[in-house]
């Protein structure tokens, strides 16, 4: 069993509820101050970034919503999550944190604090391979000691998982020791690994971050600035690829606040989502 909301025990006042997960409002420095913590506190923490897809498929997926109440703390990633918080009446005036931005500022910033980080999924290993290289030249001394793809498995996939891919994933885990495990499999599936797997490994902080490595590798674009400030990735990304993507946008843009309306409505009447 994760620690019970940890990050409550610091910032008692900023939470609030989508689907009845409680998501921390946090700005970035707030959450890097908290993962500095998790390490220090010696314990296990998987650490979710909660975007509108995430939530969509837990409201849907009551035993994947389970896993993410476990969680030390479920982060605000995206626009809508932030939208959401003042449909709620409980608005995050810190701003979002992405996965994306997490991620640059915990590599950037692990030789000033001394942790060390093991980077795991993607495609494949020189999407791994290429964002290392590229954060080594932007920064220089980085503290990433070890990547690896990992394994393909299904949302369904029962664990342990039955993969030699798998096995060497743990093994070089096992041997690094890093203090943070990123891990880019795509959701659910890094959620339910990491919920199975991070209480047997020698990691302390355990994220899901999707597909930020594409973007540090070259692999997908990221939206311009004004669009990210306006929370309109969503669109760039439709442009971009608008077979690839209508479903995933689709779920963010449309399901997900018509979800929301109705989440909001069983809260005035005090009925709970999930029991």
């Amino acid at each position: 069993m994760w620690p019970e909301h940890a990050i409550l025990l610091r910032y008692p006042l900023f939470m609030f509820r989508i689907f009845g997960l409680p998501i921390a409002s946090l700005s970035l420095a707030q959450t890097l101050e908290c993962l500095r913590g998790f390490i220090a506190s010696g314990q296990k923490h998987l650490v979710v970034t909660a975007n509108p897809e995430i939530l969509t498929y837990a409201h849907h997926h009551p035993s994947y919503a389970k896993v993410l109440k476990k969680a030390s703390l479920l982060l605000p990633d995206g626009a809508g999550v932030v939208l959401a918080s003042c449909l709620s009446g409980q608005p995050i005036f810190s701003g979002r944190v992405t996965g994306v931005e997490l991620v640059r500022r915990l590599i950037k910033e692990s030789p000033d604090y001394s942790y060390t980080l093991f980077l795991a999924g993607s495609a494949n290993k020189s999407i791994l391979d290429k964002t290392t290289q590229y954060f080594s030249l932007l920064y220089g001394k980085i503290n990433i000691v070890g990547v690896d793809s990992g394994p393909t498995f299904s949302k369904n996939a029962k664990f342990p998982l039955n993969s030699v891919a798998n096995d060497q994933l743990l093994a070089n885990i096992e041997k690094t020791k890093p203090d943070i495990l990123l891990v880019a499999f795509g959701h659910p599936k890094q959620e339910l690994w990491l919920d199975y797997y991070l209480p047997k490994l020698p990691v302390h902080v355990g994220i899901g971050v999707g597909g930020s490595f594409d973007y540090f590798a070259g692999v997908e674009s990221r939206a311009p600035g004004f669009l990210r400030a306006m929370g309109l990735e969503w669109l760039w990304r439709l442009l971009l690829s608008p077979k690839l993507r209508f479903k995933r946008i689709f779920t963010a843009v449309v399901e997900f606040p018509l979800l929301l309306i109705g989440d909001v409505l069983r809260q005035m009447f005090h009925v709970e989502h999930f029991k």
